[in-house]
């Protein structure tokens, strides 16, 4: 019994993982969400030297995506960044710290804890188009 027991995982020790599972399947979300969006400009560029535009202006609000992309994978960066620096002895807590410091609020929702919502007068700000 003493066994079982030593191996069973301790409550704190499964809210961290799970914790650590929600980051994860965040991160990987935004990455597939910006990987989409990277293949979506490949399209267009190809589409661009093919069959230059009549209106630049068209090219241009599609072109759009790029600058939201960079500003996403700054975003991603500072995130990430931002936590590897941290002690990480409550994961939650430091998770939504980082949040609370990105300057895409949709971003910060997306990263920041169930529950926890990013304070909308912070600062935050929304993807800044050319």
């Amino acid at each position: 019994m003493q066994a079982a027991q030593r191996l069973a995982p301790s409550p704190e020790a499964s809210n961290v993982q799970e914790a650590l599972r929600a980051l994860l399947a965040n991160l990987a979300g935004e990455t597939a969400e910006l990987a989409h969006s990277a293949d979506q400009l490949q399209v267009l560029f190809g589409q661009l030297i093919a069959d230059p535009p009549v209106r630049p202006g068209d090219a241009l609000e599609r072109a759009q995506t790029l600058d939201g992309l960079v500003q996403r994978l700054q975003g991603m960066n500072a995130f990430l960044a931002d936590l590897g620096s941290r002690a990480l002895h409550d994961l939650s807590t430091e998770t939504a710290e980082a949040a609370l410091r990105l300057r895409l609020t949709s971003q910060a929702r997306r990263f920041s804890p169930e529950g926890v919502a990013p304070d909308p007068d912070s600062g935050s700000g929304d993807c800044d188009l050319f």
